[in-house]
């Protein structure tokens, strides 16, 4: 998340650092684009969970679903919002595999603790990305490190002990 944050604050910074100006388009998608790592790290997690607990056969429905979703978006929104409308539907088709595995049942668990484990940092860093955004006063430079204080101040709390040890257990039973 303090990465997702930093690069959705300075993506001008770091486009034109890394790429040069002829790149002075990329910030904006890029900007919208990062927080679909939210969404990948949760997939990494879930393609695991999957092939630990054997249930390989949903992969093909949730990655069929970001496929489907991925596709017709990009067909309404290209032509219309360009590369802003691809990023968009990029975010929107990682998090519909992502979600959809509430209605599998047998997955239904592992997402209510992964949202459990990270919407307090996911809350933070998008209640920091506004207020760089919304509030000039406030100096972008300040809001990452003070992010990442917060972030690190409210971490592993004796909940977050306790889902980890259910999700240890949930594997050894699995087994």
């Amino acid at each position: 998340f303090p990465v997702t944050l930093f690069c959705s604050l300075f993506p001008e910074e770091l486009i034109l650092t890394l790429f040069g100006p002829q790149f002075s388009l990329a910030p904006q998608p890029f900007r919208i684009l990062i927080w679909s790592e939210f969404f990948l790290f949760g997939g990494v997690i879930y393609s695991t969970i999957i092939l630990a607990r054997g249930l390989q056969r949903y992969s093909i429905f949730l990655f069929s679903a970001q496929a489907a979703v991925n596709i017709l978006l990009n067909i309404l929104w290209i032509e219309k919002y360009s590369i802003v409308g691809a990023a968009w539907a990029s975010v929107i088709s990682y998090g519909t595999g992502f979600l959809g595995s509430i209605l599998i049942p047998s997955l239904r668990n592992y997402l209510i603790i992964y949202m459990n484990a990270t919407v307090r940092f996911l809350a933070i860093s998008l209640l920091l990305f506004l207020a760089g955004q919304s509030l000039p006063m406030v100096p972008k430079w300040m809001i990452v490190p003070v992010g990442m204080i917060i972030m690190f101040a409210t971490g592993m709390k004796k909940h977050d002990i306790k889902v980890l040890r259910k999700i240890w257990n949930e594997m050894r039973v699995g087994r």
